[in-house]
């Protein structure tokens, strides 16, 4: 129970790390008024539009999950590779605990910072345009939405994982945030240069198998491909990712 606490102490001070960092709290403070300054403006324009609080939701939210996965890439890019360029690697591996246990806690608060974003952002949202367009959908639009939500965060899990991956590699915080914001912007273009049905080892690529709310309602946007196969390949890319971190992180030198 002991050595359970003093990691979770370990994991408490990536937190701080994380949310006392004024450049955090500007991120933060940027979505959480859009959050609620769009649904906001939308009434304010036009009262009598017929906007519904489904309308809002579903539309406001994948632009803002777009900057939810922006601010999650400049958090991942810099929690490790930023200990090597400050120096601060030093002071934390004099204390009693592993390399593996410290890469391990900076991921576990690099998770719970993109999860209390999702809450954070979708909270505004739904709080908001339920005052203003109480108009409420059905149950099983809900559960739609619901099923939509958890498999975006999976995608913003998976860049995050990558770029957490990035940051263990090279020692540049804007390397590492360049090269994750190159995959993320322009990632969904390779299933159009590389149709599976044209180049069948293409459905092994991770951006085939991101977007599994694509698999909702028993649709198939790849011939030959299935929501367990996806599931399967970016649970590989995954683990990779993390094994990768973990090698490098493990053998670095710090001198």
């Amino acid at each position: 129970m002991s050595r359970l606490f003093s990691f979770w102490k370990l994991v408490h001070n990536e937190n701080l790390k994380i949310y006392l960092r004024l450049g955090t709290w500007v991120m933060i403070g940027i979505l959480a008024g859009l959050s609620l300054l769009i649904p906001l403006l939308s009434y304010t324009v036009d009262r009598s539009a017929a906007i519904t609080l489904q309308d809002m939701v579903f539309s406001l939210l994948p632009m803002l999950n777009v900057c939810i996965t922006i601010v999650t890439i400049v958090v991942a890019a810099g929690i490790v590779s930023s200990e090597f360029a400050w120096g601060t690697i030093k002071l934390l591996l004099i204390r009693p605990w592993t390399r593996g246990k410290i890469l391990l806690s900076k991921y576990i608060a690099l998770v719970l910072f993109a999860l209390f974003m999702s809450v954070l952002v979708f909270a505004l949202v739904f709080g908001i345009s339920a005052l203003l367009f109480p108009n409420m959908p059905g149950p099983g639009l809900w559960s739609d939405f619901l099923m939509t939500s958890v498999y975006k965060f999976i995608d913003l899990l998976v860049i995050a994982t990558f770029t957490f991956m990035l940051s263990a590699v090279f020692r540049s915080n804007g390397l590492s945030i360049g090269m994750a914001m190159f995959v993320f912007m322009f990632g969904d273009m390779v299933p159009m240069l590389l149709h599976p049905a044209k180049y069948g080892w293409a459905k092994y690529l991770l951006f085939h198998n991101m977007h599994l709310y694509n698999y909702m309602h028993g649709s198939t946007p790849y011939p030959g491909m299935s929501f367990g196969f996806s599931s399967a390949v970016l649970a590989v890319y995954f683990a990779a990712f993390l094994a990768i971190s973990w090698i490098v992180f493990a053998r670095r030198d710090i001198a």
